[in-house]
C-alpha cells in the first residue's frame, strides 16, 4: 500500500520478505495508492487498474462513528464497515474489488 496525504509526498509500505509467499498461487494483491483527503476521508486507486481499463479509482473510506466505512466504486449503496483503515483497504485490494 502507499499511503500519502493530498499534496503530498507518499512512502510505499510493503510486506516483509518473511510476509511473503514465493509458490503462492492466489493472484498478486493489488498495490493501492490511499490519500488522505482530510482527517476522516480517504481515496483508494490501484494504478495498475490505469493501464487496463484507464479508472484507476477503486472506491473511498470515512471515518463514521469510529469504524472505517468503505464505498466501493460499481457499489455505490454498499458500505461495508471495518474496525482499522488497514482492514478497510485490505478489502478493497482483492482482484475483483472495484470490478463492477
Amino acid at each position: 500500500m502507499t499511503y500519502g496525504a493530498a499534496g503530498q509526498a507518499s512512502g510505499s509500505m510493503r510486506p516483509s520478505r518473511s510476509a511473503r509467499s514465493s509458490g503462492s498461487t492466489r493472484p498478486r494483491q493489488a498495490e493501492l495508492e490511499v490519500l488522505a483527503l482530510s482527517d476522516t476521508e480517504w481515496r483508494i486507486s490501484d494504478p495498475a487498474r490505469a493501464a487496463q481499463d484507464g479508472i484507476p479509482l477503486v472506491g473511498f473510506i470515512t471515518l463514521v462513528e469510529d469504524m472505517f466505512e468503505v464505498t466501493q466504486l460499481g457499489s455505490p449503496h454498499e458500505h461495508l464497515r471495518f474496525d482499522s483503515l488497514a482492514m478497510a483497504v485490505s478489502y478493497l485490494s482483492w482482484p475483483s474489488a472495484g470490478s463492477a
